[in-house]
């Protein structure tokens, strides 16, 4: 849905300068000059990308029967692949063993 990229960039930008605020105020440096209220509650973002998804969802199965089954078999044929590729780059790419690589082992 093109119309909601707007409110996708707004919510991924609120995340990304929660972080980022997080980050500098963990270094020690003084606090922000341009302190805003609402970059404090990083949570707004997460909020927001769940409200799009639930609209999406809603617009996807309204007037239509959902099959759970159909829907979550699709969700794992989308995800899991990828999963499988990072996490075979992600064990390759360590030029030696880690004691964090044991769990994969």
């Amino acid at each position: 849905m093109p119309a909601l990229d707007h409110l996708r960039f707004l919510a991924a930008g609120l995340v990304l300068l929660f972080h980022t605020v997080l980050e500098t105020r963990n270094t020690g440096r003084p606090a922000d000059q341009f302190h805003l209220t609402f970059v404090d509650q990083g949570h707004i973002g997460v909020a927001l990308f769940m409200v799009i998804s639930g609209f999406i969802m809603m617009t996807m199965f309204h007037g239509r029967e959902m099959e759970p089954f159909k829907f979550y078999l699709n969700r794992v044929l989308r995800i899991y692949p990828l999963m499988i590729l990072v996490v075979t780059l992600g064990y390759f790419s360590t030029p030696d063993a880690r004691p964090t690589s044991v769990g994969i082992d």
